[in-house]
């Protein structure tokens, strides 16, 4: 094995991609490292029989759509080599070629010449077989019509066996456009197949793997007419010829995609498809932890410094259960995209010449913070994905830093309204606690119709448009498509694609301004669905209320690098701030003063969160209902509805509760948890920091472990009052809970202020 890999290149590589396939590697067999989840085993029945012609499917084309980097295209080979016979020793009964766009099309511009290249690269140690030549210009009458002019000339020709070699044979395939191709590729496959060793296969499949490759103006409905144009035409080859093969029954094709791609890309076409295809969504899969561990056991060369540190740090991250539960849906499953996030926490980066690493806290220092301080240890991995999003300008659309945060405001996050709304849609009953359902539970699509009507109350249609579109962004990573919209082609501007919404726009107006919208346009806005991806899911629920969101994100001020942002537990360091405007800096804890603007921001977000209901939603209500108003708003769609836990077969329970109390009661038990920390074993940090300025201590208002309590209860007081003025109808329970808990820490600084976990998720 080469020196020169790295643990990068281990992580990343896939043998079916020239951009992650290291010369390190070409000692290893890809089956040495591949991990085969239990889920493939399912998937490949499925698929078998979808093949098999003597079952009753009677689809042509099967496409198979999944969210990036979910291992669609490691499933189709290792389908491949278990179960299907490409040599003539094999006794299986089912064939298959996969056309990979990425490996066999590399280095071509990424339009139909990409499929041509593809395709071409199949022919890389062969020339077109002599014996199709002789077939097409024995049924010139019937091919004719197939070919242009100049390139059917070039076949008769080539058929000759004087002009008959391999030069000429790829010089005719560069001159085919990608439809004369296909037919040649098919007719020259099909000859083969006549072959007695072929004789007890049932089928035999084409399968274009990474059509994403293609960029989302050729994948329209004009491709797909191209297909399905191409399999009419082959139909009409082998009737009007005695080629005498069972085209339509023999021959299938599966046509691989990401989930967003498929989405746009059968746009308008679906009464043509739906006869001849079959659209399956692949099961995610989530053996991402497998995967990782596998690659870094066959790491056994010397390691650099910075590899040692990645290495150390992967396996403490994936050895928590934040991993699982979080971070991979985060990233909608994208084994690669969490990788390359990782790998950007902890290799350097020069600013001023000034190293800059977004992982600061040292890997023995993190091993040594005990298993009860959990929620600061995530933490301090939340704070990291959290900047790097920042630093990817992943949440510049979303949430955009505000300016004014002045109590007075009545104002909500529109896109996060929104995205709740799109959530309640998506998942009607609620999320499953169990972690496996989440990744393979498939969301409700929703009409852009019926979103529409469900946000109309807080957003106008310009508005609701705007904010649609900042809720995927098709040319970044997979983790911005919050969600996925189907049925609607993506514009091209630039170098830049974004989905452009003008004539839908202008049917909801029709629609809902004067309630005028005939059939056709109906249909219109009913066929373009959206649904909720698994990365809205866990941005609603655990990363918008989380204290390191406002902490990293919502504190910053300009000229200050992210990198700069530490999460809670490491800010242990002294500051000088001013207590007033006009008055001498003092000195302070970095933590006593992030927490200080972070339950600023908090209550002015409750403030805000509270007149925008006030004023909106109560407001809109019949006086025979407003006297309930809260409880109202609780069950609508506008209230996050998170997981769900089935109590028996016709009840389950149900947690939800206003955006502000989930955040409140979140920023209560984190920071309850730091309090514990700081004040026990984290102390002998703040306790030899003190000794160490002593000339500082007689002017730090938390100077020893009393006054360190007392801060932190004061802050914790601090938001159970303002959950108090919420009134908040689910938590009625948890409130008085957590007020009876607090009273007791006042008195033994060793007990901790929280509620069960069972306790949250039954809050009412």
């Amino acid at each position: 094995m080469s020196n020169k890999m790295t643990i990068k290149d281990l992580l990343l590589y896939s043998p079916y991609d020239n951009n992650r396939r290291s010369m390190s590697f070409k000692d290893i067999s890809f089956n040495s490292i591949r991990i085969t989840p239990d889920i493939y085993n399912d998937e490949s029945k499925n698929l078998s029989q979808a093949l098999d012609t003597d079952s009753n499917f009677e689809k042509q084309f099967l496409i198979i759509s999944g969210y990036s980097g979910n291992g669609k295209t490691t499933f189709i080979y290792w389908f491949k080599e278990r179960y299907c016979n490409n040599t003539q020793n094999d006794n299986k009964e089912l064939w298959m070629d996969i056309i990979n766009l990425i490996e066999e099309g590399h280095g071509i511009k990424n339009d139909f010449s990409l499929l041509q290249k593809a395709i071409i690269f199949k022919y890389r140690n062969k020339v077109v077989n002599i014996e199709t030549l002789n077939f097409i210009k024995e049924n010139q009458h019937v091919f004719i019509d197939y070919f242009v002019l100049g390139n059917f000339d070039k076949i008769i020709n080539l058929s000759s066996d004087d002009n008959y070699h391999f030069r000429k044979s790829h010089d005719l395939l560069i001159c085919l456009s990608f439809e004369e191709l296909l037919i040649l590729f098919l007719l020259d496959n099909i000859l083969g197949f006549k072959n007695t060793k072929f004789s007890n296969i049932k089928s035999f499949t084409f399968c274009f793997d990474n059509l994403d490759e293609l960029r989302f103006e050729y994948i329209t409905p004009k491709m797909w007419s191209a297909i399905l144009d191409i399999s009419s035409k082959m139909t009409n080859i082998i009737q009007n010829t005695d080629l005498g093969f069972d085209y339509l029954k023999k021959i299938k094709f599966i046509l691989i995609f990401r989930e967003a791609n498929i989405a746009c890309g059968v746009a308008q076409l679906e009464d043509r498809l739906s006869p001849s295809t079959r659209d399956k969504r692949f099961i995610y899969t989530t053996e991402v932890k497998s995967i990782i561990r596998k690659r870094l056991d066959l790491i056994t060369w010397p390691l650099d410094e910075n590899d040692q540190l990645l290495k150390k740090f992967i396996e403490i991250i994936i050895d928590d259960k934040i991993f699982d539960d979080i971070i991979l849906p985060l990233f909608n499953y994208d084994y690669r995209k969490v990788v390359e996030a990782i790998l950007n926490f902890v290799q350097p980066e020069y600013i001023d010449s000034k190293e800059y690493r977004l992982f600061s806290i040292s890997i023995e220092d993190y091993q040594k913070i005990p298993l009860k301080y959990k929620y600061l240890t995530r933490g301090i991995i939340i704070n990291l994905f959290i900047r790097y999003f920042a630093i990817e300008n992943y949440l510049s659309k979303l949430a955009p830093i505000r300016e004014d945060l002045s109590l007075i405001q009545s104002h909500c996050n529109k896109t996060r309204l929104m995205l709740t709304v799109f959530s309640n849609l998506s998942f009607p009953q609620g999320f499953p606690i169990n972690k496996k359902e989440l990744a393979e539970i498939k969301p409700n699509p929703f009409s852009i119709l019926q979103a529409f009507d469900n946000c109309k109350s807080f957003v106008d249609i310009n508005e609701f448009i705007s904010r649609l579109q900042a809720l995927i962004d098709l040319d970044k990573s997979s983790w911005a498509h919050l969600i996925t919209v189907y049925g609607k082609e993506p514009k091209r501007q630039a170098n830049s694609y974004f989905f452009d919404f003008t004539e839908e726009l202008e049917l909801l107006k029709k629609y809902f301004e004067n309630n005028m919208l005939n059939i056709d346009d109906s249909n219109h806005l009913n066929k373009i669905t959206i649904s909720l991806n698994a990365s809205s899911y866990i941005y609603l629920r655990h990363i918008l209320p989380h204290f390191e969101y406002i902490s990293s994100y919502k504190t910053r001020y300009n000229g200050i690098t992210w990198y700069s942002y530490k999460p809670l537990i490491q800010l242990t360091g002294i500051t000088f701030e001013t207590d007033d405007q006009n008055g001498p800096k003092i000195p302070f804890w970095e933590f006593e003063v992030k927490i200080k603007s972070v339950y600023e921001i908090v209550k002015a977000y409750k403030n805000h969160n509270n007149n925008y209901l006030e004023s909106n939603y109560k407001e809109l209500l019949p006086s025979s209902t407003i006297a309930n108003y809260k409880q109202l708003y609780c069950e609508s769609n506008f209230v996050f509805k998170g997981e769900y836990e089935s109590v028996n077969s016709s009840t389950s329970s149900r947690h939800f509760s206003f955006y502000s109390t989930r955040i409140i009661t979140t920023h209560i038990r984190y920071l309850d948890n730091f309090r514990h920390y700081i004040t026990h074993e984290g102390y002998e940090i703040i306790e030899k920091k003190i000794k160490d300025m002593p000339e500082l201590k007689r002017n730090l208002k938390i100077n020893d472990k009393t006054s360190l309590n007392n801060f932190l209860l004061e802050y914790i007081d601090k938001y159970l009052k303002l959950l108090d003025l919420i009134k908040d109808p689910t938590i009625l329970k948890v409130k008085l809970k957590l007020t009876e808990s607090l009273q007791k820490v006042k008195t033994n600084f060793d007990l901790t202020v929280s509620v069960d976990e069972y306790d949250l998720i039954n809050q009412s």
